[in-house]
């Protein structure tokens, strides 16, 4: 019963261990399926060799953790060492990157710099330039005063004579009942016109007029100069800044690179690089331009020139420019001024009256040469250069660059009705009427209002003085001509008058001329009108036809517009260097052309 109920297995029958303690855990089928034992000591054991991981990463029995099998090598059979190099080439790109920003910054620091002196510069030259131009025009009124007020003194002599006080007729005097002795008149009108020559010589004598003229040319040249110097100046701040903002677009564009993958940064770095070195380049090129600095030698004998050019001793200012052009060839108002003091060596009277009696002499040529180096040195961007080109051009029978000339001094200043009067005359030249007609009606429009009449009539005359040399040039168009003609001159004497023409006119109309003469610098002349009603506005146009060849000049001071007159022959001031070989007079009845006359004049001089 007792075997039966204690049997021993097997094992410990056949094969007994005294000395090791009877093992607790059954052998063979009853070993736990996880392959451990559940000893304590044994799962402690375990525990701490294959649970718990050395300080080197192993697991205890050689083996990393991740894997791999201890020798240094990646699982994947690849050197750690990668790794590191990887960092290193990273680092060395951050460093260059930052070396490469810190370069870049400099490089704005210093283009900064630049352009803060740029705008100091342009500030101190504004001061400077609004100074002179309150100099210059202080000058200029004194100037324009002084010689008014030696006109007016020279009036006054000239009509002193005829003031009762000194030319007392004797019916006058019997009826005042005083008793006029000649000798004691002609002895006061003596000593009147002694005093007020006497104003006169101090002035004369020490050519204070000329002083004056030059000192207010020279402040002005000055001041031109100034103001082109300070909008260099101005240009070269605006362009550092331009340049500034697109380095900081090149600064960002190197620096994103830092936080982007490898891919993006050639395609980011890459124009950030470019842009840098052409920032470097631009304000490099900005830097070495040069800031106009003109001698003032050079403007001295500009403002010497064109003050002789004024007082008419034209060889003098001619000889003036030369220096002033020797001084800086590169001075524009020189050139300009040479130019015109050419044209007017071999045209007298240009400047006075348009009077065009040579263009085929080689100072004629000078002139022209001159004008286009004027606009070779920038006077494509100054209204005095492109008109006196484009006046040239049209004298010299270049009409195509006497178009494009004057067309630029429009585009320059559109409020000077002188410069669209040339352009209509040089448009009818060309045969294009409708702009012809367009220059007329805007340079019409700009015209001031009646009691500017004096610049008008100027200008009026003008334009009536280069229509008649278009007359004359191979090709033109004559009816456009007249046309401009008579709209131009009804729309003048409605200006003067106050009402408009009526375009009616009797057809017996007529205009006589017994007599014209030209002495002294002074035009007498003998004329009336008859078959005109009294309520009719007739208006007289006087021609003088300067030297054999030329063209009809329009003489501003031969022009009436108003009632008709009674005959009495009629005295004006006309100084000129060319004395008129021939007149012409022309009558319009409320603004229609009625009749013309000539009569000879006096023997040429040009």
């Amino acid at each position: 019963m007792t075997d039966e109920l204690d049997p021993q297995p097997a094992d410990q029958a056949t094969d007994p261990q005294p000395d090791q303690p009877a093992d607790p855990q059954p052998s063979g089928d009853a070993e736990p399926r996880d392959g451990h034992s559940t000893d304590p000591a044994a799962v402690d054991a375990a525990t701490d060799s294959d649970a718990t991981p050395d300080r080197d990463g192993n697991d205890g029995d050689g083996n990393d953790r991740d894997g791999d099998d201890g020798d240094g090598d990646d699982g994947d059979g690849n050197d750690g060492d990668g790794d590191d190099e990887e960092d290193k080439v990273e680092t060395r790109y951050r460093v260059g990157i930052a070396i490469t920003l810190a370069m870049l910054a400099v490089l704005g620091a210093g283009i900064a710099i630049l352009q803060g002196n740029a705008g100091g510069s342009e500030s101190a030259t504004a001061r400077q330039a609004t100074r002179l131009a309150t100099e210059a025009q202080a000058a200029r009124v004194i100037e324009v005063g002084a010689r008014n007020a030696k006109d007016k003194i020279g009036v006054e002599i000239d009509t002193l004579s005829l003031r009762p006080g000194y030319n007392l007729s004797a019916e006058a005097a019997a009826e005042a009942g005083v008793l006029v002795d000649p000798s004691q008149g002609d002895q006061r009108l003596a000593e009147s016109k002694a005093r007020l020559e006497g104003l006169l010589d101090p002035v004369e004598d020490r050519d204070v007029l000329f002083d004056l003229a030059v000192r207010s040319r020279e402040l002005a040249l000055e001041q031109a100069a100034v103001v082109h110097e300070r909008v260099t100046w101005n240009a070269r701040a605006s362009q550092y800044e331009t340049v500034i903002t697109v380095l900081g677009v090149a600064l960002f564009l190197i620096g994103f690179t830092a936080v982007v993958s490898r891919k993006l940064r050639p395609p980011l770095a890459l124009p950030g690089i470019l842009l840098a070195l052409y920032c470097a380049g631009w304000a490099t090129h900005i830097y070495l331009k040069d800031i106009p600095d003109v001698p003032r030698s050079a403007v001295a004998a500009t403002a010497v020139g064109e003050a002789l050019l004024s007082n008419d001793r034209v060889d003098e200012s001619v000889t003036a420019f030369d220096e002033a052009i020797a001084e800086d060839d590169t001075y524009l108002p020189a050139w300009q001024g040479r130019s015109l003091a050419q044209a007017v060596q071999a045209n007298p009277d240009i400047l006075n009256t348009f009077a065009i009696t040579d263009t085929d002499s080689d100072t004629f040529d000078s002139a022209v040469d001159d004008a286009l180096q004027a606009l070779e040195l920038g006077g494509k961007e100054d209204v005095t250069s492109v008109t006196v080109a484009g006046m040239l051009a049209l004298v010299s029978g270049d009409l195509d660059n006497a178009q494009k000339a004057l067309t630029r001094a429009v585009e320059l200043n559109s409020l000077t009705p002188g410069i669209q009067f040339t352009l209509s005359a040089v448009e009818a030249a060309r045969g294009d009427a409708d702009a012809a007609l367009e220059w007329r009606r805007s340079a019409v429009d700009l015209l001031g209002p009646a009691e500017e009449s004096d610049l008008n009539r100027a200008l009026a005359a003008n334009y009536y003085t280069m229509l008649e040399f278009v007359r004359g040039l191979e090709g033109t168009d004559t009816e456009l001509i007249d046309k401009l003609l008579v709209d131009t001159i009804s729309g003048e004497s409605a200006l003067a008058t106050g009402k408009e023409m009526t375009g009616e006119a009797p057809d017996d109309a007529r205009l006589t001329v017994p007599s014209a003469h030209f002495v002294d610098d002074e035009t007498t002349v003998d004329l009336f009108v008859t078959g005109v009603p009294d309520t009719a506005t007739i208006t007289i146009l006087g021609y003088e036809l300067p030297a054999e060849g030329a063209s009809f000049i329009q003489a501003r001071e031969l022009f009436y517009v108003g009632d008709n007159i009674d005959r009495k022959p009629l005295t004006i001031k006309t100084p000129r260097a060319c004395d008129p070989i021939e007149y012409r007079f022309d009558l319009y009845v409320e603004g229609v052309p009625v009749d013309s006359v000539t009569t000879p004049g006096t023997t040429a001089t040009c």
